[in-house]
C-alpha cells in the first residue's frame, strides 16, 4: 500500500529442467548359448514443474502497478538400445527357449504454471491501476528407441524383438489479472496471458539385419511409438 505517487509490485517464478540419459542393455561382439536369452533396457524419465508467480499492489494517492510471470523450460533426451550386437561380424545366438529383446522409453513431462497480478488505486495518478500477470512453458522430449539382433546365427523356441515408446507431456498454463481505479483516473488497465510450446520428436526401430534365425515357435518384430500432448491455456 501506498500514499504517495506510485505503488508498484513485480512476481516473478522461473524453473528449468533438462534430463539427459542413455540407458543401454546389449551383449557385443560375442557368441551365447543359453536356456533363455534376453535383453531389456527401460527408459522412465519423468520431470514435474510447478511454477506460481503473484502481485499485489495498491495505491491511495496515485498510480498502482503490478506484474507477475511465471514459466518452465522442461526437456528430456534419450536413448535406449537393447539387443546382441555384432558390428565386427556374425555370431551365434543359441537358446533352447525364447530370446526377448525388448527396449522400452515411457518419458514423461507434467509442466504447470499459474501467475495473478492485482493492481487498485483509489486516488488515481497519471496511469491509474494497471496490472500485467503472463504464464509459459517450453516442453521437450527428444528420444532414440531401438531394439536390434545384429549378425547373428540365431536359434530358439520364440524369437522376439520389440521396441515400445510411448512419450507423453502434459502442459497447463493460466493467466489471471485484475485492476481497479476507484478515481476519475485515466486508465484502469488488465492484461493476461498463458501458452506452452510442447514438441516430441521420437525415433523407435525394431530389427533382425543382418542375421539368420531359426526358431520352432513364433518370430515377432515389432516397433510401437505412441506419443500424446495434452495442453490447456
Amino acid at each position: 500500500t501506498n500514499n504517495g505517487t506510485t505503488a508498484g509490485s513485480v512476481g516473478a517464478s522461473v524453473a528449468v529442467n533438462d534430463i539427459t540419459q542413455t540407458i543401454s542393455a546389449t551383449a557385443t561382439d560375442t557368441s551365447i548359448s543359453a536356456a533363455n536369452v534376453s535383453a531389456t533396457a527401460d527408459n522412465s524419465a519423468v520431470i514435474n514443474a510447478l511454477t506460481i508467480a503473484g502481485s499485489a499492489s495498491v495505491s491511495t494517492g496515485g498510480n498502482a502497478l503490478g506484474g507477475a510471470g511465471s514459466g518452465s523450460g522442461n526437456f528430456v533426451v534419450s536413448t535406449t538400445t537393447a539387443g546382441v550386437l555384432n558390428p565386427s561380424g556374425s555370431r551365434n545366438l543359441i537358446a533352447t527357449g525364447d530370446i526377448k529383446i525388448e527396449a522400452t522409453d515411457s518419458s514423461e513431462i507434467d509442466a504447470d504454471a499459474g501467475t495473478g497480478a492485482l493492481s487498485v488505486s483509489t486516488n488515481g495518478g497519471n496511469m491509474g491501476a494497471v496490472a500485467i500477470g503472463a504464464a509459459a512453458a517450453d516442453n521437450e522430449i527428444t528420444k532414440t528407441t531401438t531394439a536390434a539382433l545384429q549378425n547373428v546365427n540365431a536359434s530358439g523356441a520364440n524369437v522376439d524383438v520389440t521396441a515400445s515408446s510411448t512419450g507423453t507431456i502434459s502442459a497447463f498454463t493460466l493467466g489471471i489479472s485484475g485492476s481497479l481505479n476507484t478515481s476519475n483516473g485515466p486508465l484502469s488497465l488488465a492484461g493476461a496471458g498463458s501458452g506452452s510450446g510442447n514438441y516430441i520428436t521420437s525415433t523407435t526401430t525394431a530389427s533382425i539385419d543382418p542375421s539368420t534365425v531359426n526358431a520352432t515357435g513364433d518370430v515377432t518384430v515389432s516397433a510401437i511409438d505412441s506419443a500424446t500432448i495434452t495442453a490447456t491455456a
